[in-house]
């Protein structure tokens, strides 16, 4: 899920621009280019050689997600997990054009499920285990799981909030947060290498299975994060159920701060108010008597 919007209308050109030059700089020709998404990053596809170029930002934080991403997303696909790895002809590190970086993915014939399909679900959630499994000896440094999560809070916090979230929704939401954060002191969380945003829009659906993509926030942290977000712990062995419950409630908390960034999208914008609407129901049991985190 992004967190701020980057590339306009003007933008654009730029940034295809730039991907055509990485793609030259890598030894391929790639003219025409097709926008397939865009907020924090642009991301194309070039046909010809059925190939897609995710295009954002060359400051110091970008280049090292990038980086971590192409370098997880290599190491996964040497140990056979189910994955969209780089492609075949992307350098070790991002291509840097014109202030922007670059990097190239295969063009995988795939279809994306939601969380009605529960079947697909399942099937992405036993794929994602594969990947936990085959990260288990990741040897590369991992930013920890945390600090997505505390961005958010100083999103709340900060002089420049969200416009979409109202002054009310705010101090609900970091209200929410500080009582999650003090639930979470009672645990001995258990770091490993994870995905970080393992929601459906990140498993690609093809006829081989679901293979999990967009590993820029892989991270340290409990399995449970993940779980969160996939929303299937049965697919999962020794999961702490408080633990799984307290970190659901923070994903949606944080689903909320980053779609409110990008509440110009409508689908954004119904994804964030749909998720701050599990989090008011949850309140509202609590105030009856439920205990914190098994809301």
């Amino acid at each position: 899920m992004s967190e701020t919007c980057l590339f306009d209308d003007e933008k654009m050109a730029h940034a295809v621009d730039a991907a055509k030059k990485a793609a030259r700089r890598a030894g391929v020709a790639a003219n025409e280019a097709t926008v397939l998404y865009r907020s924090r990053r642009v991301v194309l596809l070039f046909p010809e050689i059925a190939t897609v170029a995710r295009v954002g930002s060359a400051d110091e934080a970008c280049l090292a997600a990038d980086a971590r991403e192409l370098s997880v997303a290599r190491r996964l696909v040497l140990k056979g997990a189910p994955v969209v790895g780089p492609s075949e002809f992307m350098a070790p590190k991002p291509f840097i054009e014109d202030g922007l970086a670059v990097t190239f993915w295969p063009n995988v014939d795939h279809k994306t499920c939601d969380y009605e399909d529960r079947e697909a679900v399942a099937c992405a959630a036993l794929a994602l285990r594969r990947v936990h499994q085959c990260l288990t000896d990741y040897p590369g440094a991992l930013p920890s799981y945390w600090e997505r999560i505390e961005r958010c809070a100083s999103s709340l916090r900060g002089p420049k909030p969200p416009a979409a979230l109202g002054a009310e929704d705010r101090t609900f939401l970091l209200k929410t947060y500080d009582r999650l954060c003090e639930a979470l002191q009672r645990f001995d969380v258990r770091a490993a290498p994870i995905h970080g945003d393992a929601h459906m829009g990140n498993a690609f659906f093809t006829p081989a299975g679901p293979l999990w993509t967009d590993f820029e926030t892989a991270c340290l942290g409990p399995h449970e994060w993940d779980v969160a977000a996939i929303s299937h712990p049965a697919a999962f062995s020794g999961l702490d159920p408080d633990l799984y419950a307290i970190l659901s409630q923070l994903r949606s908390l944080c689903v909320v701060v980053w779609c409110a960034a990008l509440a110009h999208d409508p689908k954004k914008r119904a994804v964030g108010e749909e998720q701050l609407a599990l989090l008011k129901s949850a309140a509202a049991r609590r105030g009856v008597g439920a205990e914190v985190g098994r809301s």
